[in-house]
């Protein structure tokens, strides 16, 4: 409580990360019971340094596609100029390696960094026999810095497989009551910027569906439409009946893409009925008394 006409002092502890590093901001709303000013925004501007910085963030991510080697790597340096060592890396994911290694003045730069002497380069690979996949996990370095001896790094790895279809598997629904029943569009990509074409489509279950391709020719991407049948209804699909699309391409390496897809019914949205609610009769207010009537 701070008394009219005098002042008071408001303190704010922000909490930080060890691997933050550089300007920050924070926002406080302050609650006041003044009927003016109800409350007060307040800004907190402060700058932090990190005792390893991390560039270009506290974090390795490697993004890559299936069967082919991919690596990640970030700048590790010790803020207080002395050398960095990392004397142990706790990491346990199969297919996924981390390795620290000392900057070398001699190799060739890399774009968006500056490393120094004494700095570290964190690196996790993968190999080209890795499945498709995405992992996330953290890994515990030891390092020689008496004031942060651990610190943790996370580390994301994304796999895509050669040949992407997205959605994987497609779900429809056949709205009882309702008319035409609207399709869903599925995209089949080649990561590797390969163009094919796609040289006919086959359903497993004609009754159920059909399948269109929307774009003819050679390309890395297509769409494919898929939609129930005009004679498919709600009580034909009560229990729901699975069937599977198989688009054929050009490529050698993958003639046949199969794609599954779930037929449901579905019963019309119905929202209930409000109470109704009684007449409401507008009952006459006596007139005042010594005004004449003159109904």
């Amino acid at each position: 409580m701070v008394p009219a006409g005098q002042s008071g002092k408001l303190v704010a502890k922000v909490h930080t990360r060890p691997t933050q590093n550089g300007s920050l901001k924070k926002s406080i709303v302050v609650a006041l019971d003044d009927p003016d000013t109800k409350s007060l925004n307040l800004t907190l501007s402060f700058t932090v340094e990190a005792m390893i910085e991390i560039r270009p963030r506290p974090q390795i991510y490697v993004n890559a596609v299936a069967g082919s080697a991919a690596e990640g790597r970030i700048l590790l340096h010790r803020t207080d100029g002395e050398p960095l060592e990392i004397t142990e890396i706790r990491f346990d994911k199969e297919g996924i390696s981390l390795a620290a290694l000392p900057h070398d003045p001699k190799a060739a730069a890399q774009p968006g960094f500056k490393p120094q002497e004494g700095d570290i380069w964190l690196t996790a690979s993968v190999g080209a026999d890795a499945a498709p996949g995405q992992f996330t996990g953290n890994a515990w370095l030891t390092t020689n810095h008496p004031k942060m001896k651990e610190m943790e790094i996370p580390v994301t790895v994304r796999l895509r497989p050669v040949m992407e279809v997205r959605p994987e598997r497609l779900q429809l629904w056949i709205q009882e009551g309702a008319g035409a029943q609207q399709g869903t569009l599925f995209r089949m990509v080649h990561n590797r910027e390969e163009g094919f074409e796609v040289v006919g489509i086959d359903v497993e279950d004609e009754g159920l569906v059909v399948a269109t391709l929307l774009d003819k020719g050679e390309s890395r991407a297509h769409s494919i439409r898929v939609s129930p049948t005009e004679a498919i209804t709600a009580e034909d699909v009560v229990t729901p009946r699975a069937t599977q699309i198989i688009i054929r391409t050009s490529l050698e390496d993958f003639p046949e893409v199969v794609v599954p897809v779930t037929l449901a019914g579905r019963r019309p949205i119905s929202r209930p009925l409000r109470p109704q609610q009684p007449e409401k009769r507008v009952v006459p207010m006596p007139l005042p008394t010594g005004t004449p009537n003159y109904g």
